[in-house]
């Protein structure tokens, strides 16, 4: 009985639900042809206001207004910046008029005060007060400096290029003199190339049957007071060369045969079999009784030169010989007296003395090249003061002068902003502004309608929700209204007795239940109950789905993010729980220490292991090269801590901070220091900073040793300028092959290639440098032009002639040249003998 009245109410509840939709519809449908005219007014209200006249030119005005006002700040901005602009430049312009005149430049006559009366346009043009009617004339003032600016640019930038011919002189005369001083300093006297040349070319070929000598070399003068005019006199003969009287033709020879080839010009061969009559054989008084020779032959030379030339007390006694010379250097001599040129006798080059005297001269001139050097840099960092000042000056002035032209658009704008205002005030709004209140009464109308649509847009949401739950109510209330019918005549069959006392008890609760709430709002209750716990339990999943994601990304573990269960979670959960934090840190530190410690300890040895190697193949290679002589000279690499490099390479190659406790210790503090700012470079500098100190080769500097046949040694770095082009090569070529050396170590192929090889080296060093690589055991391959052919093809096991003719190349093998001649050999050999 009870189920058929929940059936009945659920009934009820859904007619009434029905009801209560259509109600809404019709509702619904008057509201919105209600908003429908609340709209149509409020745009017709609109239409009115905004195509009201007045109200449409006070907003152009206003639009317009708020156009001008941008533009004026956007002047004012400009013009502020003009400004800065024109001071900086009228105190750089001041600067310039009080520019100091130099060797190079100096400011045209009339210059500054143009420059000073610029400045004081430059100051004015700032300035806040300038008017209209000056901008044209400020203009042209502006222009005329430009052009006056580029004068003093383009005066200037010529004499800087003067200035910087002037600075490469002198710093190249300043090389020169330094590497002079070197070899003065080391008694070598600095000679004409041409004549060095010929000279190691005669003692190459005269093979120690003779000593070649230089004049100059061989004498000492015996009175100082006399130095000048000896050396003037004699002049360029000091350099002559002297050789034995025995091999004389043939130095000759030589001479004559290797002059083109070898740029021997000017040098002077002594012929000492006829000069040898002319030993001892000298005037009393003669220029020659100045001067004494260990060596005959220079003896005998002095003896032809300046036997018959007299010493004279002054120019008066001079004339009364027919040769003759005074101590102020004038000579006389064919009726003619003439004063010997300083130039001839200023650098001497006579006996032993004549070295230090040089070195002063040479330090003293060093001393006034340097003092020129500082000279030209101060003058140079004057030019460079003013360079971007006069950098394309008529380009800028002429901005300048453009930019000038913000003052009359500034006063223009003013202008039309107290136009646009003075018609704003004029205005009569108050039609306009009718209108607006009319739009904005017929605005709130319409939005007022379109609420109340609203609301019952959603009263009928939720009539229609209501409604579809009294649907679905319904079969669910008739079928249990069926099942307890059946299950109350099952029952009143099975207990007949016992029906009419339950019926009578239903009755009581009925009654008893009368007052309260009905069946139907009771399961509506439940299921807006139910709903809500649903909701809310989706919430709660979903941050949970959140945290675990979060936890998930912050440790690499978003495996489980979506578990139906909370285990996994749990498990890490009771795990931390365990975990002593504490203690963990603190072995973490310890860690993170020791590593670092291993990394500090790890790279020390690494780069001293390196630069210890290096030592040690450099020694490997000098212990080859020291069996091995090339041409007169033995070569050895140097390798000595790099100066810029020193502390650092201090700090890796500290021996005992191991025993002291540790790389840090207390027992070198200066290495210690210098440690860790390395390490602070590796660590935290630049990209180019860490590959800079991470090289162990930077620590280094390397040269080569060149040591002669007498003893005596020399760097290479030092005599780089100064030799021949077959010296230069050499110290080259066994640089070259060191690295091959390092690079194949012991590996089998052990290929050099070379293009365009040897071709500033003489025979005797070819032949020395591919016995070198063949003593390395390198496979030697190189390309060398024709007139090199002769001299390597017959050291090489293979030769190839390659020929360009046209787009095509053509080669001829030759095979192995010396077997070749020694067959040629033997062929002309078999010829003579049939002869």
């Amino acid at each position: 009985m009870r189920e058929a009245e929940k059936l009945d109410a659920g009934r009820m509840q859904k007619e009434a639900c029905r009801e209560r939709v259509d109600e809404l519809q019709i509702k619904m449908h008057e509201q919105e042809r209600l908003s429908e005219r609340r709209n149509l007014e409020q745009q017709e209200a609109y239409a009115a206001w905004q195509g009201n006249d007045t109200k449409r030119r006070r907003d152009e005005l206003l639009a317009a207004q708020k156009e001008c006002e941008e533009k004026q700040r956007a002047l004012r901005a400009s013009h502020r910046q003009l400004q800065q602009k024109m001071l900086r430049e009228s105190e750089r312009i001041a600067a310039l008029a009080a520019y100091p005149a130099g060797e190079f430049y100096a400011l045209p006559e009339g210059a500054a005060a143009s420059l000073g009366e610029l400045s004081q346009i430059l100051t004015h043009t700032a300035e806040d007060d300038v008017q209209a009617e000056e901008i044209g004339q400020l203009q042209g003032g502006l222009r005329d400096g430009g052009t006056l600016l580029a004068e003093i640019g383009a005066g200037m930038q010529r004499g800087a290029l003067l200035l910087e011919q002037e600075q490469t002189a002198a710093g190249a005369r300043q090389e020169e003199l330094r590497a002079e001083i070197d070899g003065l300093k080391r008694r070598q006297r600095k000679y004409r190339p041409e004549m060095t040349r010929l000279k190691e070319l005669l003692e190459q070929r005269l093979a120690g049957r003779s000593g070649v000598y230089v004049l100059c070399e061989e004498l000492e003068i015996l009175d100082e007071a006399w130095r000048d005019t000896l050396e003037g006199y004699l002049n360029t003969q000091r350099f002559d060369l002297l050789v034995d009287e025995s091999v004389f033709r043939e130095a000759l020879h030589i001479y004559e045969r290797e002059k083109k080839q070898r740029h021997f010009d000017g040098v002077g061969l002594v012929n000492t079999e006829a000069e040898k009559k002319y030993l001892g054989v000298q005037e009393n008084g003669s220029l020659a009784a100045l001067l004494q020779a260990k060596n005959p032959l220079a003896q005998a030379r002095i003896d032809h030169l300046l036997g018959s030339v007299m010493q004279a007390a002054d120019e008066q006694e001079m004339i009364t010989y027919r040769r003759a010379a005074t101590k102020s250097c004038m000579s006389y001599k064919g009726l003619v007296a003439r004063q010997i040129p300083r130039r001839f006798y200023e650098i001497p080059y006579i006996g032993a003395g004549a070295i230090e005297r040089q070195l002063e001269i040479r330090q003293r001139e060093l001393e006034e090249v340097r003092q020129r050097l500082a000279a030209l840099a101060e003058e140079a960092r004057r030019m460079q003061t003013f360079a971007d000042l006069l950098h394309e000056p008529l380009h800028r002035y002429g901005d300048f002068a453009e930019q000038l032209s913000v003052l009359s658009e500034l006063e223009a704008c003013a202008a039309e902003l107290a136009r646009m205002a003075e018609e704003l005030s004029g205005m009569d709004l108050s039609e306009a502004e009718r209108l607006k209140a009319a739009y904005e009464e017929a605005r709130q109308h319409a939005e007022e309608a379109a609420r109340a649509c609203s609301e019952t847009t959603k009263e009928q949401v939720r009539a229609e929700s209501a409604l579809d739950q009294a649907e679905r109510a319904l079969p669910l209330l008739a079928r249990a209204e069926e099942e307890s019918g059946q299950a109350v005549r099952a029952w009143r069959d099975a207990y007949p007795e016992l029906s009419e006392a339950a019926e009578a008890r239903l009755a009581a609760l009925m009654q008893e239940a009368h007052g309260e709430r009905s069946m139907v709002e009771r399961l509506q209750s439940y299921e807006s109950s139910r709903r809500g716990n649903e909701t809310r339990r989706d919430n709660m999943w979903q941050q949970l789905l959140v945290a675990r994601e979060r936890y998930g990304l912050e440790h690499g573990d978003t495996g489980h993010v979506y578990d139906p269960d909370h285990a996994y979670y749990a498990q890490i959960h009771a795990r931390l729980a365990a975990t002593d934090i504490p203690a963990f840190e603190e072995k973490a530190r310890e860690a993170l220490a020791q590593s670092e410690m291993e990394f500090k300890a790890h790279f020390i040895f690494s780069m001293r292991e390196a630069i210890e190697s290096a030592r040690h193949e450099f020694r490997d290679l000098n212990y080859s090269l020291d069996q091995f002589q090339f041409h007169k000279d033995k070569y050895s690499f140097l390798i000595t801590p790099s100066a810029k490099y020193k502390p650092f390479y201090d700090a890796v190659m500290t021996a005992d901070w191991e025993m002291a406790g540790g790389l840090f210790a207390e027992t070198n503090a200066a290495a210690n220091e210098q440690a860790m700012e390395l390490f602070e470079k590796l660590v935290k500098g630049t990209p180019e900073e860490q590959e800079e100190f991470s090289d162990y080769r930077r620590y280094l500097d390397y040269d080569i040793r060149i040591t002669d046949t007498a003893g005596q040694s020399y760097l290479y770095s030092r005599v780089l300028r100064q030799t021949s082009g077959g010296e230069t090569q050499t110290p080259f070529y066994i640089a070259i092959l060191a690295a091959f050396q390092q690079i194949y170590n012991d590996k089998t192929i052990r290929l050099t290639v070379f293009d365009e090889a040897f071709n500033k080296m003489d025979e005797e060093r070819i032949k020395s440098c591919i016995q070198l690589i063949k003593r390395m055991d390198m496979q030697l391959i190189v390309a060398v032009p024709d007139e090199k052919l002769a001299a390597i093809a017959p050291l090489m096991d293979q030769s190839i002639i390659v020929t360009n003719a046209g787009n095509h190349c053509f080669t001829d093998e030759l095979g192995d040249v010396r077997t070749w001649e020694k067959g040629m050999t033997h062929e002309a050999s078999g010829e003579q003998d049939l002869l």
